[in-house]
């Protein structure tokens, strides 16, 4: 699951800023998952990222300072309709004459029978994300009520002559930390920042908003809502 770099585009009086992984989902090859936020900061050459002790990120116009991620942010006048995340049209479809969309629920239920999903405990999810190396350490969280829905993607599996996605997902409580590992007691411990360099942390991507049709989909896979 390999990001591409940082695209922003301005729109009105604020930057959308967008990526693209590479998502093994229903087509059997690798889909686009668009991750995209809003700001009113103006893009330099670069964010500055680092994880400890205390996550944080800056822009620079330069990578003069050797500690941290830098990723590189390419400002575009125009962006192609595929990585617009506010075109909203766009479907997924599968080879096998499947179409996931936003007017028919039974399709997107028989696409089940496409993927793999396991529903876990929070405790069991949280160990398999730090010790999975297929899932790469991220989950993706998503608050309902007082808790939050979480989704990890794996390593795709192969059906016939196709690849398709493998999902992990549950409900835990919801916290506003970027990081969590488990302690030697088993439990879930939460942190803004890779603090101990002794444990194993995996990051939480919080996620203010899902595509309607991605929506519809994990309530159809999963009773968690």
């Amino acid at each position: 699951m390999k990001s591409l770099f940082i695209i922003a585009k301005k729109h009105n009086n604020y930057y959308i800023y967008s990526t693209a992984l590479n998502i093994y989902l229903f087509s059997g090859k690798a889909d686009l998952l668009i991750l995209y936020a809003k700001s009113d900061e103006k893009p330099k050459r670069y964010i500055r990222y680092v994880d400890a002790p205390i996550e944080k990120y800056e822009w620079r116009d330069t990578m003069i300072n050797p500690v941290g991620l830098y990723l590189p942010v390419i400002e575009l006048n125009k962006l192609p309709k595929i990585l617009d995340p506010l075109i909203t049209e766009v479907v997924l479809s599968s080879d096998l004459g499947m179409v996931i969309n936003t007017d028919d629920e039974s399709i997107i239920e028989n696409s089940k029978t496409l993927i793999e999903v396991m529903e876990l405990g929070f405790s069991d999810f949280a160990r398999l994300t730090l010790e999975r190396k297929d899932i790469n350490s991220i989950s993706f969280s998503i608050p309902i009520n007082n808790q939050s829905i979480y989704i990890a993607f794996g390593e795709p599996i192969r059906i016939n002559n196709n690849l398709y996605g493998n999902i992990y997902i549950t409900k835990g409580p919801h916290k506003d930390k970027g990081f969590f590992s488990v302690n030697e007691a088993g439990e879930v411990i939460w942190f803004n920042g890779k603090k101990d360099p002794a444990l194993a942390y995996a990051s939480v991507i919080h996620v203010k908003k899902l595509s309607n049709s991605f929506h519809q989909f994990i309530s159809s896979v999963a009773n968690l809502y």
